[in-house]
């Protein structure tokens, strides 16, 4: 996992991982190790954990690290695919903490990895599953706005997987990106016109 610092110069602070870079945003960016794609795309120095667990300590370094600096702006986490229930998770966290982010925003979730694990491997037991992390059970604890967006044509990640979240969270706001798949959602027109109406609105 690499996080990397936000920009100091702008007005939101992005915790998230993917399709910022077209908002006036500052983004403390969560990348799992392996997924090098973003490598060298954003300032600022890295601090790493490993894997899920390492992500808690990471995460909790970095708004230390930054919490004063932004004390006041606008917060946004955001997750897309497997970093849904991670930016879930989080949100509920800061929820709790009594520091509700001002959205939350969930690209192309899962309820649960225990329910996309059955889905996609029926044939494995349950209990080899290391983290079930039911990123439903977050949604539901979350005292401020989320968004949902998620591709009907999705067939790694269904968008039964949203419609549930929804159900857990009755008051999110739910985009279906009409043909999009799982990897290309980011790239329609819809998806770049909610994602800047989000940020507007706050």
């Amino acid at each position: 996992m690499r996080v990397e610092a936000p920009l100091a110069d702008e007005e939101f602070i992005v915790v998230g991982d993917r399709e910022h870079r077209r908002t006036a945003c500052a983004i403390c960016r969560i990348q799992h190790e392996g997924r090098g794609q973003l490598a060298g795309q954003f300032r600022g120095k890295a601090a790493r954990g490993q894997g899920f667990l390492g992500r808690g300590l990471a995460i909790g370094q970095n708004r230390e690290q930054f919490a004063g600096q932004y004390e006041g702006k606008r917060v946004v986490i955001s997750g897309q695919s497997l970093g849904t229930a991670l930016a879930a998770g989080l949100a509920a966290e800061l929820c709790a903490a009594g520091h509700t982010p001002d959205l939350t925003l969930l690209v192309s979730p899962y309820s649960s990895m225990r329910a996309l694990a059955d889905e996609l491997y029926p044939w494995v037991p349950r209990q080899v599953l290391r983290y079930p992390l039911h990123t439903a059970e977050a949604a539901a604890r979350l005292s401020g706005p989320l968004m949902l967006i998620h591709g009907d044509k999705d067939e790694l990640i269904g968008i039964h997987h949203s419609e549930a979240l929804r159900t857990a969270a009755p008051a999110a706001q739910f985009l279906r990106v009409e043909g999009a798949g799982h990897s290309d959602v980011h790239k329609f027109p819809s998806f770049r016109k909610a994602l800047a109406g989000a940020l507007g609105a706050l």
